[in-house]
């Protein structure tokens, strides 16, 4: 399960609010992941995933709306899932 990214990666969102959101994306997170461990479904972070990729390289990651990613960012996302994935699959009997 993909955990909330950093939303304060949302550069059309002036600031303070990018921070307030990098904050409450931050707590969301956190708790998607501790619901997830304990339903027995393996978290994935997001913000530690790509979220230096979309911090980064937002013109690349990002669709023309800055506020979906764009392919790209969809592939990077999808391929940071595919471990817990793979592990979910290969411990099932």
């Amino acid at each position: 399960m993909g955990t909330c990214p950093d939303l304060g990666a949302l550069r059309p969102v002036p600031q303070p609010l990018r921070t307030l959101l990098s904050r409450l994306s931050r707590r969301l997170a956190i708790a998607q992941a501790r619901v997830a461990r304990r339903e027995g479904a393996r978290p994935v972070s997001l913000r530690h995933a790509v979220g230096r990729l979309f911090a980064e390289e937002p013109d690349r990651m990002f669709s023309a709306d800055r506020f979906h990613p764009s392919a790209q960012g969809y592939r990077r996302t999808a391929e940071a899932l595919v471990p817990a994935l793979a592990a979910e699959w290969s411990a099932r009997p």
